[in-house]
Formats: structure tokens, sequence, C-alpha cells
């Protein structure tokens, strides 16, 4: 017998409460058990320069419990929904469909609440910051009268098509002064903060190597993925400027959440709570809230260099969902191939979330259409077949091009050397907080989303893309908050959950179409009202900003050729100036990325920038080509552009000779003696 949608959503509930407790005590189990046997390594310390070493900080007991759950719930969620009528019991239990949906809407937000995730959210208005309770109820009591009123009376029917397009301006126009009002950047915007001579430059050296001619896994590693190998060709063409970096960036930035809302606008049906999850979209993306705090901090190495494959697999994976044929999932193959090899951080767990999703469905189908389970068996396993196939043959071919560019062997190895020393030794790695905080809802929803589609999948034969949507999005989640698992600042937290404010708006807006047609009682509203107040939180603080987003674009477009900061439009024009005719110099200064990338220079020396020397082998193989004084081509940045690395300026400038010295006095130009 089919059961009822109030029937399946009291099971869910009591299946989530369930993997809760389970999860918990599996965790607590795991970090004591691991936190005896892990150990942490004088020589893996001793790996690090001078200057990293302070930073490491190595958290493996935490990082294989993160990982081990991970694997284990979503294999417990699947036995659980097979067997979902044995919760029959608790769910309609006198109380259950009063007391379910609101224990559980608690548990996903309240953690949110005086949080520093809601305060970095509201960060900017000097009201919601001295009012978060005032402005907290507000949002939940206009969530809870607008779900009344949905609920209850009929709402004003307006034109499909006028309220899409109105929606779609909306959107739009949002987005555009989002990225119109900070996220352009040129040489002129450069200036001594950490987030250009940190960020910027660890983002841009990569790139500006390969443009210059060098190739990544031969000259350099890449911190930050192979993707300038794929872009290289373009900037060689109309230059590797910060303008044009920025603009590139930008118009990524534009189709990546075009696709999002594309998606969204295809799923969520409610018009107002599509308007309110695209401005939370924009909230949530792109270092808003960093920008909103005061900070112009783009740092591109996520914004959208992480961000854009798995943002673009999502519209990708739909146009997979709404016609499930094998071209279709090749094309779904294809992109994680390019995902992975653009930067492997990210783009990895397109790959894996697409063969989770080909697994789960697999199994599932051949449980549910037992006579034809071989039919499914062989259909699925020739998928994930050609899955894996296409996409290791992409990725092989890809380094193939990088080899006969190259004429030398890659050192693979080296693709996963940052990866080993953040992720791996721990360095510049943050512990999880202990305390009950919004991680824990941020993982709560892609739970739920799990849930939900595996017990729809087992009680209805029928295809739902929705359906499909919410377990890719949260297993997609669930691998990109491993970004955040490793330095869990809440800054990343707002970065990594992105999809679970889609699989949010996405069930939502199905738990209140069933509520209209009376198909689920009103109790569960609750989850709804939580989700709509934190909408409206996002939407609020970008509303409230919109006269701040409009005065800074027409200051940046204004202001455009003004020159701030003298020093840095002296070094660079002293750099240009002094290598006229070379196409090698080696760059000692802050900025020293952002100085390759504006003139073309290439670096003599073999291996990471400035900025990226984390080993001690990088530094003493570095240290040892400098010294050995036969550079014909040397900047060195004195005082405020001093590099990073510890040089002894004394001892260099008895090896070079000082040729030259740019008007402000921040830089040398030296070239060898005799």
């Amino acid at each position: 017998m089919k059961a009822s949608y109030q029937q399946i959503a009291l099971r869910t509930e009591t299946i989530f409460l369930l993997m809760l407790a389970i999860a918990l005590v599996f965790s607590f189990f795991l970090i004591n058990v691991l936190g005896q046997i892990s150990s942490e390594s004088s020589a893996a310390l001793n790996l690090f320069t001078q200057g990293a070493q302070f930073l490491v900080h190595p958290k493996a007991a935490e990082r294989n419990t993160f990982l081990i759950v991970t694997a284990t719930l979503p294999i417990l969620i699947l036995f659980a929904t097979k067997y979902q009528t044995r919760f029959d019991k608790v769910a309609y239990s006198k109380y259950a469909s009063i007391a379910l949906p609101l224990i559980v809407a608690v548990l996903l937000f309240l953690p949110i609440y005086k949080s520093d995730f809601l305060m970095m959210l509201i960060f900017g208005k000097i009201f919601f910051m001295l009012h978060p309770t005032v402005l907290v109820l507000i949002c939940l009591s206009l969530a809870t009268l607008w779900c009344f009123s949905i609920a209850n009376f009929q709402p004003l029917v307006l034109a499909p098509k006028t309220t899409a397009t109105v929606i779609w301006v909306i959107f739009i126009l949002a987005m555009l002064l989002q990225l119109l009002s900070w996220r352009i950047a040129s040489i002129n915007s450069v200036s001594y903060d950490p987030a250009w001579t940190n960020h910027a430059d660890a983002a841009f050296y990569a790139l500006s190597q390969v443009v210059a001619g060098k190739t990544l896994l031969v000259d350099l590693p890449s911190q930050y993925g192979l993707f300038p190998e794929l872009i290289a060709p373009l900037f060689k063409w109309i230059g590797a400027t910060i303008l044009n970096l920025s603009l590139f960036f930008a118009s990524l930035q534009f189709i990546s959440l075009f696709g999002l809302f594309f998606v969204l606008s295809k799923l969520v049906k409610n018009p107002v709570l599509l308007l309110l999850g695209g401005l939370s979209l924009l909230t949530l993306t792109f270092g808003t809230t960093i920008y909103f705090s005061g900070s112009h901090d783009r740092y591109f190495q996520y914004w959208p260099i992480r961000f854009f494959w798995p943002a673009f697999s999502v519209l990708v994976f739909y146009y997979f969902a709404r016609n499930k044929t094998l071209y279709r999932a090749t094309v779904v193959s294809l992109v994680s191939a390019i995902g992975t090899f653009w930067i492997m951080d990210t783009g990895l767990f397109i790959f894996l979330s697409f063969t989770a999703y080909l697994t789960g469905r697999c199994i599932i189908l051949c449980s549910n259409d037992k006579p034809n389970r071989l039919i499914h068996l062989k259909e699925y396993l020739l998928a994930i077949s050609l899955h894996i196939l296409i996409t290791g043959a992409v990725i092989a071919a890809l380094l193939g091009v990088m080899w006969l560019k190259s004429h030398q062997p890659l050192q693979l190895h080296r693709q996963f050397e940052y990866q080993k020393l953040f992720y791996g030794l721990g360095f510049a790695m943050l512990p999880l907080p202990k305390q009950i905080h919004p991680w824990m809802s941020v993982l709560g929803v892609y739970l739920l989303g799990i849930i939900i589609s595996s017990a729809a999948w087992f009680q209805n034969k029928k295809d739902s893309i929705r359906v499909d949507l919410i377990l890719y999005l949260s297993l997609l989640g669930i691998g990109l908050f491993i970004y955040y698992e490793g330095r869990a600042h809440v800054a990343n937290l707002i970065t990594v959950c992105w999809p679970a404010l889609m699989v949010m708006l996405i069930a939502t807006d199905c738990t209140i179409k069933k509520i209209r047609e009376k198909n689920l009682a009103f109790t569960q509203m609750a989850i709804p009202i939580a989700a709509i107040g934190f909408l409206l939180l996002c939407s609020v603080n970008f509303i409230a900003h919109v006269p701040k987003m409009f005065h800074d674009m027409k200051y940046v477009f204004k202001t455009r050729q003004v020159i701030y900061f003298p020093y840095i439009a002296s070094e660079l024009a002293f750099i240009k100036q002094q290598a006229q005719s070379k196409h090698e110099c080696l760059i000692l200064s802050k900025r020293q990325s952002i100085y390759y990338a504006e003139t073309g220079l290439a670096s003599p020396i073999k291996g990471p920038g400035l900025v990226e020397t984390l080993l001690k082998s990088d530094e003493e193989h570095f240290m040892t080509e400098l010294f050995k004084g036969q550079l014909d081509c040397v900047f060195l940045g004195l005082g405020e552009s001093s590099p990073f690395l510890i040089i002894d300026t004394a001892k260099l400038t008895q090896i070079y000779k000082v040729s030259s010295i740019n008007s402000e006095h921040t830089m040398l130009y030296l070239t060898p003696k005799g």
C-alpha cells in the first residue's frame, strides 16, 4: 500500500533524528579512539619553512572522524529508508505529527541564533548588529504570517510570464550590482592589503607563469589546481592584466550564478520563495558578507576558481535529470573531468557525487524493481563505468597535452602537494567548534536531503527531478564542506553552504505546495517557517546594503583611473622599464605574481611563488639558485615591499650589483657583477 505524503514526512523526520543520534554517538566514539592513536609528527613539522611551522595545526582525529562518519551514514540511510515502515509506530504516536517537525526545525535552525554565522550575515548594519534577537524574531514572525496566509488563503494570481520576468530582472540587476560594486579590479585597485599581497598573489602566480611559457608540474606546482593551463591561451592573446583577469572571473561569476538561479527557477514554483532564494544566494556567495563587513578581499581562489565547476555541474546535472540518457550522463562526466583537472579541491566532488548518485540509484532500482533488476544493474554499471572512464580519459588527455608542451615528464606527485600540506599535515587548519554551531545545521540539511531523496525513491518508482537535485546537491555539499572542515572559520562556512541553501529552497517549496494541497498537515510548516526566516535574514541584509553597493559602483567607475598607491605604480613602471627586452626576471617583492602578470615576465627559478613557498626543500632550492649569482635580472623590494622570504640583502648585494633604484626607493634592480 502506497504511503501518504504525511506518512512519508513523519518517517523521514524520525529517520533523521535516528541518524543524527547515531552520528553523534559514532563521532564521540571515533574522536576518542582516533585521538589516542593519532600522533603529531615532528618530522612532518620539519618539512615546513621556519616561518610556516607555527601555522601547522594537525587534526588527524577530527579529519578521519568526519570522513568515516560521512562515508558511513549514507549506507545506514539506505538501509533505514528501505525499511521505513518499521518506524511507523514512533511516527504515528499521539503527538508525533506536532513534535517531529518542530524538533527537526529547532535542531536545524536554532544553532544559527546568536552565532558568529548570524553576526557575519548581518555585519555592516549597526541596528542589525546591536539587535540580532529583534531581527531574528521579526524575520520569523514575517515567515510565520506568510506561511499561514499561503496555507489558508488563495494567493494573488499574477501572469506567470510577467512574474517570472520581474523576478529574473530583479535577480540579474542585483547580481550585476554585486559584481560591479567591487568584484572588478585593475592595477589601480591593488593595495598593501593582505587581500592582494597574500591571497591574490597566491591565486595569480601559477597563471602568470603559464602565460609566460612555463608548464605546471614541470616548472612549478600550482596550489589552486591546473586551471592556468586551460585559460592561459586566452591571456596570452589579451594579456594577463589584473583588469582582464577580474573581468574573466566576473564572467565566470555571472555564468555560475545565472546557472544556479536557472535551476532554482525551474524547481521552485513560489515566486516569493524564489526571489528570497535568489537574493540569499547572492548574499552567501562571492564574498558578499565579507564585502558588507568592509573588506574588499575578492578571494579569487574560491570565487570563482573553486566555485565555478561545482556550480556549473548543478546546471548540467539538471539537464541530465530531466531526461536520464547515457549521452546526458556523459556530459556530467565531462564536466566532472574538467572540474577535477581545473582544481581537484572541489572538482573531485563533482565526480564523487555523481558516482554516489548513480550507485544509490542503481541499488534502489534493483531493490524496488526485482523483475527488471538485471536490466537496471547493466544500465547503471555501464553509466558508472563510462563516468569513470571519461573522467580518467579527459584528465589523461589534458595531462598529455601538458607533457607535449613541455617535452619533459610531469611531476604528478606535485599535483597533490598542497593538499598534503594543508589537509594532510594541518597547515593553516582550524578545529571545528565543539559547541552547538551552524556547521551542524549545514550538515543537518544535507543529512535530511539524503533521507528525503532515499525515502522518496523507495516509495515512488516515478522519477522526480526535485528529488534527484536534492540528493545531488546534498552529496556535492558534503564534499565541498571538507573545505570548511579543514579550516573551520565562519567565513569558510558561509562560503560552502550554498548547496544547503538550494536544498532548503527546493524542499521548502515542495512542502508548502503539499500543505496547500492538504496532502501534509499544517504542523509540517515548522521547517519552512524556520527556512524562510533564514532567507529573510539574508535577503534583508542584501537589500539594506543596496545603497552602499550602488554608491561603490559609481565610485569605482569614477575613480578607475586614479592611482591611490604611487609606490605600486612606481614599482611596476620600474620593472617594465628595466626589463624591456628580457623574458625572464626574478621579482623578489610583495605582489610578485601581480607584477609578473602585468609585465608578462617569467621567473628564471623553478618552483612555487614566494607566498606559496612553504616547504624547506623549495626554500633551499630557491636560495641556492639565487645566490649562485647567475641571474641576469633581479628586482628586490625594500621596506614594505620586501618579500615574505627572509633574504640576506647584504649578501645579495655582494653577489649582484645595484644597477638602478625606482623613484620611490622601494625597489632595486640587480644585475650580475663582472
